[in-house]
């Protein structure tokens, strides 16, 4: 996992601490199978649920997962007044390291307005927002 990821307890004792927007873990790590992203996504954000108020905050998961986990997760998060963005990511570790991924954008539009500075040039070449359904996003990834 990456560099300021926190996940169980650490999680749930950290996140209404967090800045407003906060990132899940990025890469497969231990994941074999986009299956298993979608339950590890499950888990994070029901963690993150569980953890206290979120109000306005912005989860953002840069991992490809199946729209429906996409949709079934954002509506959990938009109960407790807070938004999803789907954002997944076209390129490899060393293109991120280098700037050069692309992340395609879908959700909340405000929400995704706000991301806007962590974004192009800091993290990824290019951002492309696709639609305000955080689903929309992994439907590119399946054309492409």
């Amino acid at each position: 996992m990456g560099r300021g990821t926190v996940v169980g307890q650490e999680l749930q004792n950290n996140i209404t601490g967090l800045d407003d927007v906060s990132f899940t873990p990025q890469g497969r790590c231990a994941l074999d199978s986009e299956a298993q992203h979608d339950a590890a996504l499950k888990i994070i954000i029901d963690e993150i649920l569980a953890a206290g108020n979120i109000d306005a905050k912005i989860i953002i998961n840069t991992t490809t997962v199946h729209p429906t986990t996409s949709q079934e997760v954002s509506g959990k998060v938009a109960q407790k007044n807070a938004t999803f963005i789907s954002a997944p990511v076209f390129g490899s570790s060393l293109m991120a390291e280098d700037r050069k991924i692309l992340i395609v954008l879908a959700g909340d539009l405000p929400g995704i307005k706000k991301l806007a500075s962590y974004l192009k040039g800091v993290i990824a070449r290019e951002a492309i927002t696709v639609s305000d359904k955080s689903e929309k996003a992994a439907l590119l990834k399946i054309i492409v």
